[in-house]
């Protein structure tokens, strides 16, 4: 994934927020496509699964990291279709909420990323959004939007809500 300069003020602010014990548990993020929003979201949740953050950034060194770089964190999880299919249905979406109903298995945090929440069929809305209402301790949600329909428009006020801006004489 490849980091952008326009990141930097957004990733910072959202890391003290976290740090400050005011970090919003359920987070979405409107950005045009390319602006990185994929990596800003990789890069907070790897902040958020670290088990010694050095400052702004993940320590890169513990157990927490070594699992994320390497993709197989069991505490970090993925909502998005599955192959061939154009919507994310009610079953992974419960699939996870079962997942974060348990203790995390590395004792920290709990991520889950939402490639795309547009895609949710009504039934899986539905289901998120009583876990995002009422979340378990230590869980985190980040989520893309390619477009906020009417119904998910209605429920913006349930997360914290970022738009990514690039910086002036920037280009992806």
């Amino acid at each position: 994934m490849r980091w952008y300069p326009w990141l930097r003020p957004d990733f910072e602010k959202l890391v003290a927020s976290y740090q400050a014990g005011r970090g919003h548990h359920a987070l979405l993020i409107q950005a045009l496509p390319g602006m990185g929003d994929d990596a800003l979201i990789y890069a907070l949740s790897r902040y958020l699964l670290c088990q010694q953050p050095q400052g702004h950034k993940s320590c890169g060194h513990c157990r927490g990291c070594q699992l994320m770089q390497a993709g197989t964190h069991p505490d970090y999880y993925t909502l998005a279709p599955e192959k061939g299919k154009n919507t994310l249905g009610i079953d992974a979406v419960r699939e996870v909420t079962e997942k974060l109903n348990e203790h995390a298995r590395l004792g920290g945090a709990k991520v889950v990323w939402v490639t795309d929440a547009a895609l949710l069929t009504d039934a899986a809305a539905n289901a998120l959004l009583k876990t995002l209402e009422e979340p378990p301790a230590e869980t985190w949600f980040s989520w893309l939007p390619a477009s906020l329909n009417v119904y998910w428009q209605h429920y913006v006020v349930v997360v914290g809500y970022i738009t990514l801006r690039r910086l002036q004489n920037s280009t992806p």
